[in-house]
């Protein structure tokens, strides 16, 4: 029974690739050969790319889901964890909830739905990072998650200071108060050294500390018993928060480069090597072979134009459809589908 099943989805993965006639075939070394990428055609469906989704793994507590509605085809990115509003206490049970619709065109290269699920995964773990990142008020108990993606900008707009903030020196006693207010999945950072710099600029060393329990978040080992370090070009304690914030976010992004996995392979690890993956895509992009064959060239430019008409947003008579041909006029004439006026 997996057997047929297996069968079946390489079936619908290899339906919605075909290449482009005349298409030639690449010698690729050891024996092997294919049609790369950029010579296929495209037509993609929920059964195709569920089969592409089907050979990523990252982690049991990131599915992914592909699907389908009136607007097309889409992947959502589930999130298995705790409440991240509820760190203070211990024994909350699991939930699940989704990101946002990720669009996937059906002339979209399988290797682009591979992107935009690695992609997906990113942002989605980045929105929990940001909302693990709490700061207590100073006129009270009560804590907040300023880099959250929940904030309401137009009432922001409103209401905050529209003067450019100027980064002051800090001295070490603030920068200490300030980390002090500052609990990441309800654990504390702790500032363990700070350098200057040659540049000038102050290099600094930071722990997460847990607080006797174990973090609230289920999956984010990468933060267990890590170093911080930070660069700032002055020890100002607004700008070494925002620094702390951009740190954790390229953690989990590291974290999420190593893990993901597409068969197998670590398609993003950094430890593949990137000369080869040069000298592979040098092989594979080789624009002899659109030439050396006959009347190939004329198909592979019909089909990447009619591609690109694909993506040309129509515009409707309104104040950003004005705005943008303004914009656009003031860089002359364009080379390349323009937008198509309604």
């Amino acid at each position: 029974m997996t057997n047929v099943k297996y069968f079946e989805n390489y079936l619908a993965y290899k339906n919605a690739e075909q290449p482009i006639m005349g298409a030639p075939i690449v010698d690729i070394g050891k024996g092997n050969t294919c049609i790369p990428q950029h010579f296929l055609k495209y037509e993609h469906t929920l059964e195709s790319i569920e089969s592409v989704i089907a050979d990523i793994s990252f982690s049991d507590k990131y599915p992914i889901f592909a699907c389908e509605d009136q607007t097309g085809l889409y992947l959502v990115i589930g999130i298995i964890g705790r409440d991240n509003y509820k760190t203070h206490l211990t024994d909350t049970p699991l939930k699940i909830v989704y990101g946002r619709k990720w669009r996937v065109e059906p002339n979209l290269p399988s290797s682009e739905i591979i992107q935009t699920a690695f992609l997906a995964i990113k942002k989605a773990r980045e929105h929990e990072i940001r909302e693990l990142f709490r700061l207590k008020s100073y006129d009270s108990y009560k804590s907040s998650t300023p880099f959250s993606g929940h904030h309401d900008t137009p009432v922001l707009e409103r209401l905050m200071n529209k003067t450019d903030r100027i980064n002051k020196p800090s001295s070490l006693d603030n920068i200490r108060e300030m980390l002090l207010r500052i609990t990441f999945d309800n654990n504390n950072i702790i500032l363990e050294d700070i350098e200057t710099l040659k540049s000038g600029a102050h290099a600094l060393s930071l722990t997460i500390k847990e607080n006797g329990n174990k973090f609230h978040n289920t999956d984010i080992p990468e933060y267990k018993n890590l170093t911080l370090n930070i660069i700032v070009d002055v020890l100002d304690t607004n700008l070494i928060t925002f620094s702390i914030m951009q740190e954790l976010i390229k953690i989990s992004d590291r974290y999420v480069d190593e893990k993901f996995q597409y068969r197998g392979f670590h398609r993003f690890s950094w430890t593949n090597d990137i000369s080869e993956i040069g000298d592979i895509s040098i092989m594979l992009r080789d624009k002899q072979r659109i030439t050396e064959t006959p009347n190939f060239e004329g198909h592979f430019e019909n089909m990447n134009y009619d591609v690109d008409s694909t993506r040309v947003p129509v515009l409707k008579d309104g104040i950003l459809s004005q705005i943008i041909l303004n914009k656009l006029a003031s860089f002359g004439e364009l080379e390349g589908h323009l937008p198509i006026k309604a």
